[in-house]
C-alpha cells in the first residue's frame, strides 16, 4: 500500500475489489485505504497489521482480515458488510452492532470475551471458536444454519430458537446440559470435551455425525438415528451401547467406557468376527481396569 500522500481519489476511486494478502514482505498498515471510497471487497489477510480503520470504505461488503496482528478493527460505518473473516488475531473487542447485514462471521482464535450479535439477524454463519467467551446470546439469529463455538468457557448454550441449525460445534466447553429438541435439521454435533451426563438425540433424526466424548454420559440413546454415519462416544461412562440400527455407520469410536467393569457390551448389526473396518476394537484401561469391547449381534 503506497502512502496517502501519494495516492490521489481519481487513482483508486473506482477500484472496488482489493488484495493485499499474503505480501512478500508483511504490511504493517494500510494507511491510505480511505481513499478507496468504491471499495467493496477487501483482502488484507496474512498480514502483520496491529488495527485497520475501515470508517471511509461505506461500500465494504466483504472482508478478509484475518491472520495477522489486529488489537482493533473499526467497521462500525460498514452496514452494508455481508462477510467479516477476521480469525486468528489479538482482538480483545468487537463491535458489529452497526453490521446489520452481516450473513457470515468468523471471529475464531481471538481474545474476546463477549460478543453480541443480537443486532445481526441475517447471521446464517458464525465461527467464534477459540475465544473467551462465557456467554453467548443467539436468540435473535434463527436463521442460523451453522454454529461453531469451540474451546471457550461457556457453562450454558441455549440453540433452541435456532432452528435452522444443520451444524453445531460447543466442544470444549464447560457444557453441563444442551438440549436440542428443536433443533431438527441439525447434521453434525460436536460436544466433546464438556461435562454432560446426559444427551437426548430423539427429535434430531437427520444427524449423520455425533461426536461426544470426553464427557460424563452414563446412557446415549442412537438407535433412531439410521442416517447416522460417524460415532464418537469416547471417555464416558456408558455400561452399554446399541448401534443395531445404525446400518450406516462408517466410523464407531467407543471406547474408555466403564461397561460391566470388565466388559463393554455393544449390540450392533455384527459381532466380533466381522467387526468392520473403522469400528473401535479390544481392551482399554478405565479408572485401574481392563475394559475390553464386545459387539454382540442383535439377531
Amino acid at each position: 500500500m503506497a502512502d496517502a500522500k501519494n495516492i490521489t481519489p481519481e487513482e483508486v476511486g473506482g477500484i472496488v475489489s482489493l488484495d493485499v494478502s499474503e505480501c512478500e514482505e508483511p504490511l504493517t498498515s494500510l494507511r491510505g485505504i480511505e481513499y478507496f471510497g468504491s471499495l467493496e471487497t477487501l483482502d488484507c489477510s496474512d498480514n502483520m497489521l496491529p488495527e485497520l480503520d475501515l470508517s471511509g470504505n461505506l461500500f465494504l461488503t466483504e472482508l478478509r482480515s484475518h491472520d495477522n496482528q489486529l488489537t482493533r478493527l473499526n467497521i462500525e460505518k460498514n452496514s452494508a458488510l455481508t462477510t467479516l473473516i477476521c480469525l486468528n488475531n489479538r482482538l480483545t473487542a468487537l463491535d458489529i452492532s452497526n453490521n446489520v447485514a452481516l450473513t457470515m462471521l468468523d471471529c475464531g482464535g481471538n481474545q474476546l470475551t463477549a460478543i453480541d450479535i443480537s443486532q445481526n439477524t441475517r447471521l446464517t454463519q458464525l465461527d467464534c471458536g477459540g475465544n473467551r467467551l462465557s456467554d453467548l446470546d443467539t436468540h435473535y439469529n434463527s436463521g442460523m444454519t451453522l454454529l461453531i463455538c469451540s474451546d471457550n468457557l461457556l457453562s450454558s448454550l441455549d440453540v433452541s430458537n435456532n432452528v435452522s441449525l444443520s451444524t453445531l460445534a460447543c466442544d470444549y466447553n464447560q457444557l453441563t446440559e444442551l438440549d436440542i429438541s428443536n433443533n431438527l435439521k441439525l447434521m453434525q454435533l460436536s460436544c466433546d470435551d464438556n461435562m454432560l451426563t446426559s444427551l437426548n438425540v430423539d427429535n434430531n433424526a437427520s444427524l449423520w455425525s455425533l461426536e461426544c466424548s470426553i464427557n460424563m454420559l452414563s446412557e446415549l440413546e442412537i438407535t433412531e438415528l439410521v442416517s447416522l454415519e460417524w460415532l464418537t462416544c469416547s471417555h464416558n461412562c456408558l455400561t452399554t451401547l446399541d448401534i443395531s440400527n445404525n446400518y450406516r455407520l462408517r466410523c464407531v469410536k467407543c471406547d474408555y467406557n466403564p461397561g460391566d467393569g470388565k466388559i463393554f457390551p455393544v449390540t450392533a448389526w455384527f459381532d466380533n468376527s466381522n467387526i468392520p473396518e473403522h469400528v473401535t476394537t479390544g481392551s482399554r484401561d478405565y479408572s485401574g481396569q481392563t475394559i475390553s469391547i464386545d459387539y454382540r449381534n442383535a439377531n
